[in-house]
Parts: C-alpha cells; sequence; structure tokens
C-alpha cells in the first residue's frame, strides 16, 4: 500500500496513468482514449475516479457516482470502457465486481483487498487487507507499478508513444518498456523536444526524454528510428532498474569512442539487436561503433524516411536537436 495525500485535479488534467493497449480500445491517458474511431475524454474529481466519459463530439456516453470505498451508486452505460473508481478497472467477471489496482484486487463493497498488502511490513500498525489506512477521502492508493507520463505531456506524443510501443510489440521490442511497468518503482516519459533535449535516461529524475520525430543517422550511414532511440534509452532505465551501483559504475567510466562503458554495451547489444528486429540493418551488421550521429526529422516513430518538409517541421511545433553535431565533426576530423 502506498497511501498518498490527494490533490484536486478536475477536468482533463495530466496524462499520467499507465498505458493499456486492447483489442477494442487503448487508454492513452487517464483523462483520454480512442476507440471506434473517435476520441474519448474522461471527466476526472480531486481522487481521479472517472465520473464521466464524453465523445469528442461532446456526447455524454457515461456517468458513475461513487460510495467512499468505490462502490458504484449507478451508472449511465457500464460498457463504455470498464476504468473507474482511481481510474482503475472494475473487473465485473462473475459478479465479482474487483478493482484490479495491479499489486492486488480490491473489493470496494468490504473496503478490503482479497491479498495482504505486498508493502505490509511498511505499515505494521495497520491491517495488511486494509484500503487507504480506511480513509478513501482524504488517501488514495496506487500500486506503484506504473510508466507515467511527465507533467505537460501533450495528447499527440501519448498517441506517438503508444504508435511506438505497438510496432515495438509486433517486432519483439516491447521487453524493456514491459519490464519497466512492471517494476515496483516509478518511472517517467517525456517529450525530449519540450524541455530541448535530446534522447536521454536520467537517472536522478527517474525520467525517458524522448522525441518521437527525431530518428538517427549514425556513423556507418544506418538509419535508425526514433522507435530504436527509444528502446536504446530504455535499456539504460533497465540496466539502473537492474543494478543501479552497475549502472553508475558504467556511466562513471569515460570512454573516447562511446563516451562512457554504458553507452558503448548498449549500443553494442540491445541497440544493435533492436535494429536488426526492426529491419534498419542486417543480421551482420553493426548500427555504428560510437556514440555519434547526426539527427533527422521523420514522420513516424517507426519510420527511418527523412523528412526535409520545412513547412511540416513547423508545424509540428518541434525543434531538431543536434547537440552532437560538433562532436560528430570532431570525431570524423580525427579518424579521417
Amino acid at each position: 500500500m502506498q497511501c498518498v495525500r490527494q490533490h484536486r485535479n478536475f477536468g482533463f488534467g495530466k496524462v499520467t496513468d499507465r498505458l493499456h493497449i486492447g483489442n477494442r480500445w487503448m487508454l492513452l491517458g487517464m483523462q483520454t482514449y480512442y476507440a471506434d474511431g473517435a476520441y474519448h475524454f474522461n471527466i476526472t474529481d480531486y481522487q481521479g475516479n472517472i465520473r464521466a466519459v464524453i465523445r469528442e463530439d461532446g456526447t455524454l456516453e457515461d456517468t458513475n457516482n461513487y460510495y467512499p470505498y468505490g462502490g458504484l451508486m449507478g451508472s449511465g452505460s457500464m460498457g463504455v470502457q470498464p476504468y473507474k473508481y482511481g481510474g482503475k478497472e472494475l473487473d465485473r467477471e462473475n459478479g465479482l465486481d474487483l478493482y484490479d489496482s495491479h499489486a492486488r484486487m480490491y473489493d470496494p463493497i468490504i473496503g478490503r483487498t482479497t491479498t495482504i498488502d505486498p508493502l505490509a511490513e511498511k505499515y505494521t500498525h495497520l491491517s495488511p487487507y486494509l484500503w487507504c489506512a480506511a480513509n478513501p477521502l482524504k488517501y488514495v492508493d496506487p500500486s506503484g507499478k506504473k510508466l507515467r507520463f511527465a507533467k505537460g505531456t501533450t495528447l499527440p506524443f501519448v498517441v506517438n508513444f503508444y504508435t511506438a510501443t505497438l510496432f515495438m510489440k509486433q517486432n519483439g521490442t516491447f521487453d524493456n518498456i514491459q519490464k519497466i511497468i512492471d517494476s515496483p518503482n516509478v518511472y517517467y516519459i517525456a517529450d525530449g523536444s519540450q524541455f530541448f533535449k535530446p534522447n536521454q535516461f536520467n537517472g536522478i529524475k527517474k525520467t525517458i526524454f524522448w522525441n518521437p520525430n527525431v530518428g538517427l543517422i549514425t556513423t556507418k550511414n544506418k538509419l535508425l528510428s526514433p522507435a530504436t532511440m527509444l528502446d536504446h534509452e530504455f535499456q539504460h532505465c533497465v540496466n539502473y532498474e537492474v543494478d543501479k551501483n552497475k549502472y553508475i559504475n558504467q556511466i562513471d567510466i569515460e570512454n573516447e569512442v562511446y563516451t562512457t562503458e554504458e553507452e558503448k554495451s548498449v549500443i553494442e547489444n540491445r541497440e544493435r539487436q533492436t535494429a536488426i528486429k526492426h529491419n534498419e540493418i542486417n543480421n551482420n551488421e553493426k548500427t555504428r561503433e560510437d556514440h555519434f550521429g547526426q539527427e533527422f526529422y521523420t514522420r513516424t516513430p517507426s519510420s527511418t524516411t527523412i523528412v526535409t518538409d520545412i513547412d511540416y517541421i513547423f508545424r509540428t511545433g518541434k525543434m531538431l536537436l543536434t547537440r552532437n553535431k560538433n562532436k560528430l565533426k570532431q570525431y570524423r576530423s580525427n579518424h579521417n
């Protein structure tokens, strides 16, 4: 149990929930999902409970009212989408009506969970089956097993992230993202172009900065898609998650060609494997033998087609990041 003091967040708010993918619809965030060819917007209260669902044309599709512990007083249309109390999925199979909080199942009728709290040792003064420390009006109880979108994330970025993850699932490269989603720790994904940052993982902020419209031309003239670069940063994140001390030691060891030993490890192993699965290099090829390259614009996260249309670049409202340009020139001058 992780009891968190609630903050008021009326209306559409920021997108902060985990990405869910289904056959019929996908949840882009706690406030937005896409289904049946249209966007649908969840209206939430200060607890994050979904009180209403509105279609993009303004049609009211669903209304929900709750008892303090999450039991439903009434619902306009239970078939619209299953996310209700606290943004959690309501499992109505066999009439049990349990909320899936990821760490355990929760019964809103009795205000208790079906299994003990995995963090019960930190709350010895409370029952291990208790929900929100018996005060659901003041606290919420997130599972902690989430990959969250950073503050200020835009809907186009969320859609691009979903597009990339769907492509990665189809090509067998989603495992790193799944590991972070299943982690007991919280990590964030942020739009690098909003912060004028290149693709990178920041271990201090536990944040992956990624630009969904920027790929990389390596010094071996291989084109890597934004999706491949996303997986590159998630590998850093997984390395940090698995062994933080080893990760810190690896980034502290400088490497003249790869900048750090951590980058060398990721580039020579995971990046190469991912590029092969994304059909960006052949099985006997390498993506690069350094940590340099030239960034380029592309229209979709899975594409390696270079966009030179200035109007398109300005319409996206993003800036092409070329922080490695001088390093690339220096590298070429040193090796020519």
